[in-house]
């Protein structure tokens, strides 16, 4: 059973309004409440059996989930500008412009990974807000509105987005 057009092209213009307004901050929130889970249960499962007696299994979740949120959180820009600069490393590694080595990888890939750690969080509130405004776009074409309208709307919630996640 599919949703009605109209349905689906309103439930696509909200979900272009949220991630284009509070994506990136959405994806933080996931990201740290992933680690917290993740750091949580190694710490309530893997413990030691003494370190469980005297602080018991629930706590040392709940420690393990807090701290697991904060490292997730501040690990969010590290990790995503080491992988965007690998990424950009091995594609410029593959056309041939450097030498396809893996010292010349890995510093390109460090070198990269500064500048775009830099730059991380301007890009990802770009990214978000155009996205975002793209899935108003397609949902407000969904329902039935042409012309300008969606494109319109779609402009102003990206500068909207763009705006909001910026500060």
């Amino acid at each position: 059973m599919s949703l009605p057009a109209p349905w689906l092209g309103a439930l696509l213009a909200l979900l272009g309004f949220i991630v284009a307004v509070w994506g990136l901050r959405l994806a933080k929130l996931l990201v740290s409440l992933t680690f917290g889970l993740a750091l949580g249960y190694l710490l309530y499962a893997y413990s030691a059996p003494s370190l469980k007696e005297s602080l018991g299994s629930p706590a040392l979740f709940l420690l393990g989930f807090v701290l697991g949120a904060l490292i997730g959180y501040s690990a969010f820009k590290l990790a995503l500008s080491l992988l965007a600069g690998f990424l950009s490393a091995y594609a410029i590694a593959s056309t041939g412009i450097i030498v396809k080595s893996e010292e010349a990888v890995a510093l390109l890939t460090l070198a990269l990974a500064a500048v775009i750690y830099y730059l991380v969080d301007k890009l990802l509130a770009a990214v978000f807000a155009l996205a975002g405004s793209l899935l108003l776009y397609y949902g407000l074409e969904v329902i039935g509105l042409k012309g300008w309208i969606p494109l319109v709307a779609a402009a102003v919630v990206f500068a909207l987005g763009l705006a909001s996640q910026k500060r």
